[in-house]
């Protein structure tokens, strides 16, 4: 179920109405989006090789997040509802430290342990730090964008 706030007729405060849940398929035909999806399916493929236990702590905490976003983006949650901070700036704060933990845990999987494990790794250290670069310039345009 959706709720979405629409204005009432005379003017006033919004009331909540049912809403249809609308999908979004367009956000992942950009690069932000295909990143989002590269990375949820880099990380089921590091859940399937097997990983060493702090890449699959790194590794759950940053698909279950991405797992959430991407049904944020799916059903333009981002759109309906006001966040304060906004959207992108937890994403952006998200997905560099993602990729800073990605990073550490693949540099010491492929020196120690399994380099296949440590390649998909930095696959997904790079999907990551690829988002926060595309977050960060979005980010920073909109907000120069806004009236002084």
């Amino acid at each position: 179920m959706i709720v979405v706030e629409q204005p009432a007729p005379g003017g006033g405060g919004g009331q909540p109405v049912m809403g249809r849940p609308s999908f979004n398929f367009q956000f992942f035909s950009t690069p932000s989006g295909m990143l989002l999806l590269a990375q949820f399916v880099i990380g089921i493929i590091i859940f399937v090789i097997g990983s060493p236990w702090y890449l699959t702590v790194v590794s759950w905490i940053a698909w279950i997040v991405t797992h959430l976003l991407i049904w944020v983006y799916l059903f333009s949650l981002n759109e309906r509802y006001a966040s304060n901070p906004p959207l992108k700036v937890v994403e952006f704060y998200f997905h560099v430290g993602a990729a800073l933990l990605y990073g550490l845990c693949s540099m010491i999987c492929l020196f120690t342990l399994s380099w296949l494990v440590g390649v998909f790794a930095v696959i997904n250290t790079v999907a990551y730090a690829g988002a926060a670069i595309f977050l960060f310039s979005d980010w920073t345009t909109h907000r120069s964008a806004l009236p002084k």
